[in-house]
């Protein structure tokens, strides 16, 4: 596939599609292997994203992410108390 082929779309359109794909791969589950608890959630979440950024990757789909520029502090070449 073309980079002409692909298709983009925007981060706030990604990260809604991933928060449906989340929710409909938990809802797939039977209720004894629903994740339970932070760590268990957060993996789950960890496996759904990396299925989705698969999925997406096949069907040609790009996401464009905003790059924010990080405001560091200036350097004084002191150690801060």
């Amino acid at each position: 596939m073309s980079e002409d082929d692909m298709k983009a779309i925007a981060e706030k359109e990604y990260e809604r599609r991933l928060s449906a794909f989340v929710a409909d791969e938990k809802a797939k589950l039977p209720p004894e292997r629903v994740p339970q608890g932070f760590f268990g959630n957060w993996g789950f979440h960890a496996h759904c994203r990396k299925m989705f950024d698969k999925r997406l990757a096949e069907d040609g789909i790009e996401v464009i992410r905003v790059v924010r520029p990080v405001d560091w502090p200036p350097q004084t070449g002191r150690i801060p108390r």
